[in-house]
């Protein structure tokens, strides 16, 4: 009984490996990515095995092992597909707005999303940011992902610089605020239990944006984007005065108030006699 107790164990064991399907090799590496990025994603980089990500991909640790040397490889590649599956589509969602203001605010809303999808991109990339602050490959490797976002970022930012909708004195430094603010918004807002989820960075930066100098653009005056702007008393003549004294810092026209205004700008100031013939002492000018 115990050889062929054997040989049924044994004949189950090869039923089972028999029953994985056998893919190419360039399917196998894309296979093994994408199923990385949901376990990653959801239980964090330094949590993850690759027995984890094996058993993800349906395929055998061997398998894995071949093609990756350890999951800080498999995470670069995870966030290589990142950038052409999520941060892509989106740009060019952004591009297809009709000016560079509501560009800027295509990219808060794409980017930003209330979405697990959104979540998962954020998330690896906290892990990758940890990663790569102790690894010169992977340093490197993130730099050239911010020159791509910083590049994508300043083309919008002189998009509107051309139609009008955005005015800043240096483009470089407006873009390199810009992504500062955003970044520190997005690793906020999808943290757990976070007090600022992404409902509410959207909503901040969408008003960092309206307070940008400009004309406004065709999402400028949008209620959707601006929600003070249809209620009186919450800071819409503020945030107005405030645009236009930027201008006129950038423009270098202030107006000086003449004499007669300083003194109806006083309110006390009575005329003086010699002031107007006829008019009686002590009236306002």
């Amino acid at each position: 009984m115990m050889p062929e107790r054997r040989q049924l164990a044994s004949a189950a064991r090869a039923k089972r490996a028999s029953e994985r399907t056998r893919h190419p090799t360039e399917v196998r590496r894309p296979l093994i990515v994408e199923a990385a990025r949901s376990v990653i994603a959801d239980r964090g980089l330094f949590a993850t095995t690759m027995r984890d990500i094996a058993a993800a991909s349906g395929v055998s640790l061997g398998t894995v092992t071949y093609h990756f040397r350890g999951i800080a490889e498999i995470l670069g590649e995870v966030l290589d597909l990142e950038m052409d599956a999520l941060y892509a589509p989106v740009v060019a969602t952004a591009a297809a707005e009709p000016d560079g203001r509501a560009a800027l605010h295509g990219l808060i809303d794409g980017l930003l999303a209330s979405s697990p999808r959104a979540r998962q991109h954020w998330v690896l990339w906290l892990d990758f940011w940890a990663l790569a602050a102790h690894d010169r490959e992977y340093a490197s490797r993130q730099t050239a992902v911010y020159q791509r976002w910083q590049q994508d970022v300043e083309a919008i930012f002189r998009r509107g610089m051309t139609d009008g909708t955005i005015r800043v004195e240096v483009v470089d430094e407006a873009v390199t605020e810009f992504m500062a603010i955003f970044d520190g918004m997005g690793s906020q807002a999808y943290l757990p239990g976070a007090d600022i989820g992404p409902a509410e960075a959207r909503s901040r930066l969408h008003r960092y944006v309206d307070r940008t100098p400009g004309d406004g653009g065709s999402s400028g005056s949008s209620p959707a984007r601006r929600p003070w702007a249809s209620h009186p008393g919450t800071g819409g003549g503020r945030r107005r005065g405030a645009d236009r004294a930027a201008r006129r810092r950038q423009t270098g026209r202030w107006r000086r108030p003449s004499e007669s205004g300083r003194r109806r700008v006083a309110g006390t100031a009575a005329c003086p006699s010699a002031c107007v013939p006829g008019r009686r002492p002590g009236r306002r000018c």
